[in-house]
């Protein structure tokens, strides 16, 4: 009789922090669902500088935020797509709060030439509008390169340099 005792108080103390773990579980994830999805509005203030990192672009719209986590590091990276980045840069350039875009490539290499080819024309479009475009990168792909092409100024770290393939 005390070894069936002893086993069913076990078992529940096995069921019940199990419950409660899940419980907690649960409330993690979803409170980081709700972080990783809640949008603000941006309020721009005068003589402002865009910056546009371009380093995690799709071809496709973000459809879950739990995509934009690195399974490495356990950090929220945000993506953006190509639609976002055009939009983003179409609103700019009627913003008379922005004067200008600080444009990071990063690891441009991840979108088609032809969503490649968009974005720079939606940068050229922002550029026409008057305003100044700096670009700044540690190492250039040859892509990135190439976007960063329609700027002001092209920047690159002393000791970086750009990855020449050939097109």
């Amino acid at each position: 009789m005390k070894f069936w005792k002893t086993f069913f108080s076990c078992l529940l103390a096995v069921v019940a922090s199990s419950m409660v773990m899940w419980i907690l579980l649960v409330m993690i994830i979803g409170g980081m669902s709700v972080m990783m999805t809640s949008t603000t509005a941006t309020q721009v203030l005068p003589k402002s500088v865009l910056q546009l990192d371009l380093g995690r672009v799709s071809d496709k719209p973000v459809a879950s935020p739990w995509s934009q986590l690195d399974p490495n590091t356990l950090e929220i990276i945000p993506a953006q797509s190509t639609l976002q980045v055009l939009e983003t840069l179409s609103t700019a350039a009627v913003d008379s709060n922005i004067e200008g875009i600080y444009l990071r490539l990063g690891e441009f290499t991840s979108v088609s030439g032809a969503a490649c080819e968009e974005i720079r024309g939606a940068l050229a479009e922002f550029k026409a509008s008057g305003k100044w475009i700096v670009a700044y990168e540690e190492v250039y792909s040859q892509v990135g390169y190439w976007l960063a092409t329609v700027a002001d100024r092209v920047y690159v770290n002393p000791v970086g340099g750009v990855t020449w393939t050939g097109m």
